[in-house]
């Protein structure tokens, strides 16, 4: 099994210590202009997984920060997983690695500038109690600041990502199970806690960046999976996530902490699975990837879904009509929305190395302002030294 797959599937260990999982890997990332998209991509000549940047008005892909080039040899950085996300400022991204010799209490950090070309500030974070789970969602990231939270401990770490000084805050002892996660804004920071009580009842709302003091939007009891996946729409007080409804896969919508809306997505005689889903057009429909097969088949299909919040019917748009399946692959495809609600970007380099076919490792753009969903693909060459 290739590094990069051992490490994949590392991760996906780690989803058991995480009882609350919102944002499972975020592969891609479109500046706050829509003008370039940051994704998961091979640095071809060193075979390792980087960091590349397309810019959509050039058409052109750049490798932009590749970590097991940009430290030490002796270093504890891995290259063999990473994950961007484009900070408020537009001109620099955020990218969080680890692994290989670095343990679940370390995570490595670059803020990497870009267009412009310019010195990488690395962070390595060690006293950490889970880092491991920290690399399955989108950090939460306030102007300047980066926010970590346990879900072993009450404590909040903040992060200055230009000075580097940081700064842990301590929350009521109460307050375990906190996960922060980024709002679309870039200045505010959201959390989700599940309470200790026979009901598992569940809130989500906002945490002030610089008192840290915490104001809840939504708490509902609805039986929520373990590893269930969100969406928020904090506007409108609502949650959507994964349930059984009806015997099969689908969705559950809590407005206002009450349950408002559910729909089966399942089809008959087909195994389903999507990955992290959000709320994109005017908030009337949910957007997610998924892999789609026969029971017992080896093989899937992959691609992005809709799934409008009323009885209209779901619209699939394949991605790549068949793969190897299991392992939750679909987690790996996880799409970006830009901010206009236009464009969707998957990239599939975490599923690369025999998974899928050569000409199937790609970013694809979906235009979803387009009635026919027209793909784009922007081709991600696999290294000779991983298998085809």
């Amino acid at each position: 099994m290739d590094t990069h797959m051992k490490t994949r599937n590392s991760l996906l260990a780690l989803l058991g210590v995480a009882a609350l999982t919102i944002y499972i890997l975020a592969c891609s990332s479109f500046s706050p202009d829509d003008k370039r998209i940051a994704y998961p991509a091979f640095d071809v000549n060193s075979g390792l997984i980087g960091i590349s940047v397309y810019d959509r008005d050039a058409r052109k892909t750049e490798i932009a920060f590749v970590p097991g080039l940009s430290e030490p040899a002796d270093s504890n950085a891995s290259p063999a997983m990473a994950r961007s996300q484009w900070l408020p400022d537009g001109k620099n991204i955020l990218v969080a690695y680890g692994g290989g010799k670095m343990s679940d209490t370390e995570l490595n950090l670059a803020v990497v500038p870009w267009p412009a070309r310019g010195v990488v500030r690395v962070f390595h974070l060690t006293g950490l109690s889970d880092a491991g789970p920290m690399l399955l969602w989108p950090l939460a990231v306030a102007g300047d600041n980066l926010f970590l939270s346990s879900t072993e401990s009450n404590i909040v770490i903040r992060l200055n990502l230009k000075t580097g000084q940081r700064l842990a805050h301590q929350l009521e002892v109460a307050a375990r199970n906190v996960a922060l996660y980024p709002g679309p804004d870039g200045r505010s920071i959201f959390y989700l806690q599940e309470a200790g009580t026979p009901d598992r009842s569940v809130t989500f709302g906002s945490l002030d960046p610089g008192s840290f003091a915490r104001k809840p939007i939504i708490t509902f009891t609805n039986q929520v999976p373990e590893h269930g996946f969100f969406a928020w729409d904090p506007p409108r007080k609502r949650v959507a996530f994964t349930s059984d409804v009806k015997n099969t896969l689908g969705i559950i919508v809590v407005e206002d902490g009450k349950q408002v809306f559910s729909r089966s997505i399942g089809s008959p005689g087909l195994e389903l699975q999507f990955s992290r889903h959000a709320f994109f057009l005017k908030g009337d429909v949910i957007l997610a990837a998924f892999e789609q097969k026969k029971p017992n088949e080896k093989t899937a299909s992959y691609g992005l879904m809709e799934i409008p919040l009323n009885n209209a019917p779901v619209r699939m748009t394949t991605l790549i009509p068949v793969a190897e399946s299991g392992d939750e692959l679909v987690w790996y495809l996880e799409p970006a929305v830009s901010h206009d609600g236009k464009l969707a970007a998957v990239s599939s380099a975490y599923i690369a190395g025999g998974l899928v076919k050569p000409e199937d490792c790609a970013l694809f753009l979906v235009d979803l302002s387009s009635p026919q969903r027209t793909v784009t693909k922007i081709p991600i060459p696999i290294p000779l030294d991983l298998p085809k």
